[in-house]
């Protein structure tokens, strides 16, 4: 740590200009030109099917930073920043029912996408990401 403030100091010394704050590396600095997309998943279904969702979502938002949140902490508040939640809404052992809700910065209320009934179990995880992206438009639209 020592090194890095010298570091600082000395360019700072030789009329660099470097922007600096206890902690702040860089690296968990929001970059300003990435937007964020704040991914809540469902309690069924586990990690995988969350792994599967942030795949899809990275695959249809490419350059965007994806954040998984608590259920009720999808609401953006910086512009360019979108919200996320997906919602299993009926599950049995080879039938899913899911949506996805949209959250936008500044908007009271989300956007809710159509229930989405598809003939998969939970453990087709990737299967059932791709096929609610592609079923939520408003969702698509939003991440680009």
């Amino acid at each position: 740590m020592k090194a890095t403030w010298a570091k600082r100091l000395s360019v700072l010394a030789m009329g660099g200009l470097v922007m600096a704050a206890p902690g702040a590396d860089g690296a968990s600095a929001r970059s300003p030109d990435r937007s964020v997309v704040r991914l809540s998943c469902p309690d069924v279904g586990g990690k995988a099917l969350c792994d599967a969702m942030e795949q899809a979502i990275a695959f249809s938002a490419p350059g965007k930073v994806i954040r998984r949140v608590a259920r009720g902490d999808e609401q953006p508040t910086a512009t360019g920043d979108v919200g996320v939640s997906f919602v299993i809404t009926d599950h049995k052992a080879s039938q899913v029912s899911a949506r996805l809700d949209l959250h936008l910065p500044g908007a009271v209320a989300k956007k809710s996408g159509p229930d989405v009934n598809m003939n998969l179990s939970l453990e087709d995880t990737r299967k059932l990401a791709e096929a609610l992206i592609a079923s939520s438009p408003h969702v698509t639209s939003a991440l680009r």
